[in-house]
């Protein structure tokens, strides 16, 4: 088993909450007309060049005024509360084409983009395409239904809402520092179990792929760090592809069950333009579920990136699931 922390994590990261209301300006922003204005420049800078959106590189969409404000995200991000909103870019004003480039131009200031499926695609589009959670590689993005608190396989996550649902679909997001704390304190026999891993498969995998033990708890040099893609591991679990004991079982129900406490998250009902950045190794996020408007036009939609930060936390060598999903040949 993983060595386990002797000591809560006790750090901004470790939120409820209660106490980050109260530091909304560190982590909410809004975008000011100046910012909008250079934005758009930078958009009709990019499309000048005739630039594809994965084409864009940060020189191709500069932000002389606006880098410094997505620095802030960054560091917030990477090493504070762990996650940050951005509202008031007014997306009714731009295509979806257009959108899905202010958004990559914005990204690559903040890290590189990893391949979120097996095609390779590195701008996700979060849709509901009719499939069900369990079905052969339907992936939960892909769906209208809820969500579970869990983290994405790269260092940060990034959403943009191109069109929210009529009714549902919120986001939330969830400390898993401030969750390991709590666990530490009120039931630490129960840690172990976390810290030991439960059994996953890679669901974009063809054919059977052999099945790994991934913890969703590790620590490399006093970082903490957390993982857990939830709908494969509860897949595996079910499917009894390796031994986990009843004890192991009630150690994921409670991680899961105080992540669902109003205290240990909050909400984002994302609008049109609407950003949120957060870090998959501190941060757990889900969504409620949707319904669309019979309309294909109106259908809920957001844009999705996974980026790697360029300063990479230091994680165990069996902790090594963010580098996005790899590309089949």
């Amino acid at each position: 088993m993983n060595e386990m922390r002797k000591s809560p994590v006790a750090d901004q990261s470790a939120w409820k909450a209660a106490d980050i209301r109260d530091h909304n300006e560190q982590w909410a922003h809004t975008l000011s007309d100046e910012n909008i204005r250079e934005i758009e420049a930078a958009l009709e800078h990019a499309n000048s060049k005739d630039l594809k959106c994965e084409e864009i590189t940060k020189e191709d969409f500069p932000l002389p005024t606006v880098q410094t404000l997505l620095k802030k995200i960054l560091a917030q991000v990477h090493d504070g509360f762990g996650f940050c909103s951005v509202t008031g870019l007014p997306g009714e004003n731009y295509t979806e084409d257009d959108s899905a480039k202010i958004f990559w131009g914005l990204g690559t200031y903040l890290g590189t983009a990893k391949s979120q499926n097996s095609h390779g695609h590195l701008v996700g589009h979060v849709v509901d395409m009719g499939g069900r959670l369990g079905e052969d590689r339907v992936r939960g993005y892909q769906t209208n239904q809820t969500l579970k608190f869990h983290t994405d396989r790269a260092d940060m996550s990034a959403l943009y809402c191109f069109q929210p649902a009529p009714k549902g679909g919120t986001t939330k997001v969830a400390s898993s520092m401030a969750i390991h704390d709590t666990i530490m304190q009120t039931q630490p026999e129960l840690l172990e179990h976390l810290y030991f891993g439960y059994p996953f498969m890679h669901m974009e995998e063809k054919g059977h792929a052999e099945p790994v033990r991934i913890p969703v708890y590790s620590v490399a040099d006093n970082y903490l760090s957390c993982t857990l893609q939830a709908d494969p591991v509860e897949k595996a679990i079910r499917e009894q592809i390796m031994p986990v004991s009843e004890e192991a079982k009630k150690a994921l129900a409670l991680f899961h069950e105080l992540a669902c406490k109003p205290e240990f998250h909050l909400d984002f009902d994302l609008r049109k333009g609407d950003m949120l950045f957060n870090n998959n190794f501190t941060m757990l996020h889900c969504r409620t579920a949707f319904e669309d408007d019979p309309d294909p036009a109106k259908r809920r939609h957001l844009f999705r990136l996974w980026l790697a930060f360029d300063e990479p936390r230091p994680t165990a060598i069996n902790f090594a699931n963010y580098g996005g999903i790899k590309k089949e040949a």
